[in-house]
């Protein structure tokens, strides 16, 4: 898998247990699991600038 697609992945899943939204910004906090989190984290404090297409 390519990292831009990885990088779409974690930003846009949608969780398998959840439900109520197709939209990853509706997701509530519990559904988002710690290791998502610390991806995302890792995304925003990586030095590398990456262009990423819309969800």
């Amino acid at each position: 898998m390519k990292l831009e697609q990885k990088i779409i992945d974690l930003l846009c899943e949608i969780p398998d247990n959840v439900d109520y939204t197709d939209v990853a910004e509706d997701l509530d906090l519990e559904d988002i699991s710690e290791i998502r989190i610390k991806q995302l984290r890792e995304l925003l404090t990586n030095s590398d600038i990456y262009t990423i297409s819309s969800c």
